[in-house]
């Protein structure tokens, strides 16, 4: 079962899906490319953006279109947390939301993070319980300098996510160079689609379908669209 970990398909809540029309259109070319379930993670900012009441309900209504119209593809709720100092705590008090059922939870950073943050907050993270899922961390301006960061967060059980287009390159080379250091190196768990629109990072999983198996094998693949990916939603070691 291939899963889609990181998803903006939910409509009218941040940058991704517009209406619930560009939502259903997301799950359909979805559907068709064999994906059978999406983790719905709208970005969320405490303060700031859509609420959990409007998050939630965005998720209710969208649930009962695809069921509606026989859409075969599992929506699950989560969100693209963005980090902040007071993450540990929000996490801890229940005031954003994990993985369905999981101690992890998938977080960004501002691109232009300093080198220096990154971990405390992710150990601080860990320290109360909670196992990070990093956002695409080739983009991040500080493990482009330095990409080894990426291969000590593997070893401390965190997750990493790498987004498919920075695999086909369509991020620019820096991210293409780094995630595919990342993949070539096992440091990556989880290849997903951080897709906003129907026609903004939705529709090229065939392409990289067609593409990344001859570069990285179907093992890897597989671990990383399918076995990853259930171990966080079933919230086992990775």
């Amino acid at each position: 079962m291939i899963i889609d970990l990181h998803n903006h398909i939910l409509p009218g809540v941040d940058d991704g899906a517009l209406s619930m029309e560009d939502a259903v259109e997301m799950a359909i070319q979805a559907e068709k490319c064999g994906i059978k379930k999406i983790v719905a993670t709208p970005h969320y900012c405490r303060g700031c953006g859509a609420s959990l009441a409007e998050i939630e309900e965005a998720y209710r209504e969208l649930s009962s279109v695809l069921k509606n119209e026989q859409i075969n593809v599992k929506l699950e709720k989560g969100m693209e947390i963005m980090a902040t100092d007071e993450l540990p705590e929000l996490l801890k008090k229940g005031e954003v939301w994990t993985y369905p059922d999981s101690s992890y939870f998938l977080v960004e950073f501002d691109l232009d993070e300093d080198e220096a943050y990154f971990d405390g907050l992710l150990d601080r993270c860990k320290n109360n319980g909670f196992v990070p899922i990093i956002a695409h961390p080739e983009r991040y301006r500080a493990v482009r300098h330095r990409p080894k960061l990426v291969e000590t967060w593997h070893k401390k059980g965190y997750g990493i996510q790498v987004n498919r287009d920075s695999l086909l390159g369509h991020f620019g080379e820096a991210s293409f160079t780094c995630a595919d250091l990342f993949m070539k190196n096992g440091w990556v768990n989880c290849i997903a689609s951080d897709a906003h629109s129907p026609q903004t990072r939705n529709s090229r999983w065939s392409e990289a379908f067609c593409q990344l198996p001859s570069r990285y094998g179907l093992r890897m693949l597989a671990y990383c669209l399918e076995t990853a990916p259930e171990k966080i939603l079933s919230n086992l070691p990775l």
